[in-house]
């Protein structure tokens, strides 16, 4: 997650034909875009490596953050670092209370 002290990127997606293309935005900085998956379903791992800057946590977390997010939008959109944040934290949430759930059985 990123600093308080610093404004977070936004990320904007933009509906082309084969899927999303991705403009990043970050205060003091150019636009640049997004890497374009290699593979169809790992926008959300692009998105998610370059925000938090972990590749080992993105793909923990892109399929769980790709379902309460980017599935969703059929529509340009965009995404701010408070929006990651909530979706991160939505998944956190699911999946300790999915945890409890297994272990009561």
């Amino acid at each position: 997650m990123m600093s308080p002290n610093r404004p977070g990127p936004t990320y904007n997606g933009y509906r082309i034909r084969d899927g999303w293309e991705i403009v990043v935005k970050t205060a003091g900085q150019p636009l640049r875009l997004l890497d374009r998956p290699l593979r169809e379903g790992e926008l959300a791992l692009n998105l998610l490596a370059d925000y938090l800057g972990d590749e080992r946590r993105a793909a923990e977390l892109h399929s769980d953050f790709a379902a309460l997010t980017i599935r969703r939008f059929t529509a340009d959109w965009e995404l701010s670092g408070s929006d990651i944040d909530k979706a991160l934290t939505e998944v956190e949430i699911l999946r300790a209370r999915l945890r409890i759930a297994l272990a009561r059985g």
